[in-house]
Formats: C-alpha cells, structure tokens, sequence
C-alpha cells in the first residue's frame, strides 16, 4: 500500500487512506467528508491524520471526526493560503534547511532541521502560536 494503512491494520485499526486529487482544496476537502461519513458509518471513532497539504484539508473537513492529527502538516491562518505559511517566517522552514536531490525529491537537512522550532497547533484559530 505504501500509505501507512498496513501498519495500523496490523494494530487492529481499521484505516482508509483518501487520495487527494490536489485540483483544488474544496475538491479535495468533499472527497474526504465522503470519506469520513463513510467510516462514520462503520466505525463509533473515526480520527483523520492529514499530512503536509492534507493539514488544511482535515481543518476544513474534520469538523465530525473525533479527532485531527496534523503529522507535518499546513495549517495557515484562517482565511490563509498554503502559499502564506511558505513566505511567512513565523511559519515557515528555513531555505537553507531544505535539500532537493538527485532524484527529486526534497528533505530536510538534519544538522539544521534541528535547530528550526516545531510549533504544536493551538488557539481558537487553529493557527500556530506567535513566536
């Protein structure tokens, strides 16, 4: 699968993993409320995780699950873009803290993601708190 969804099963956890389109947000914010009715329907708990993007799609589409669980994820301000948590300083990863590889791919340079702070969600907001 490749979605962590084997790793819970074998936990015992039923888990769904929604594929997002990233055509736009209020697409993908509808697939997931279809997602989370529909394990409403089979589940008493349901707790959407949502990971880098899928942080401002579980804001807006989770106001029926039990929980959210951000896992290195967006979470602008309210009435924010993904584009203000990348320009914002308070909110963003350091330039320099980033790596682009060979293949592709983008990481985080250890020695420096380090030292960058990791705000936990708070507020009424939603929004990390000022630092």
């Amino acid at each position: 699968m490749g979605d962590g969804c084997e790793g819970l099963a074998a936990e015992g956890v039923t888990a769904i993993a929604v594929d997002l389109g990233t055509q736009t947000l209020a697409r993908d914010v509808e697939i997931t409320r279809r997602a989370l009715a529909d394990a409403r329907a089979v589940s008493q708990r349901v707790v959407l995780a949502g990971h880098s993007y899928g942080g401002m799609v579980i804001s807006d589409a989770g106001h029926d699950a039990d929980e959210l669980v951000y896992v290195c994820a967006a979470l602008p301000e309210i009435g924010g873009s993904l584009l203000d948590t990348v320009v914002s300083p308070e909110l963003s990863v350091p330039a320099d803290t980033i790596r682009s590889g060979d293949d592709g791919t983008l990481t985080l340079d250890p020695g420096r993601a380090s030292r960058t702070p990791a705000r936990p969600a708070g507020g009424e907001s939603g929004a990390p708190p000022a630092t």
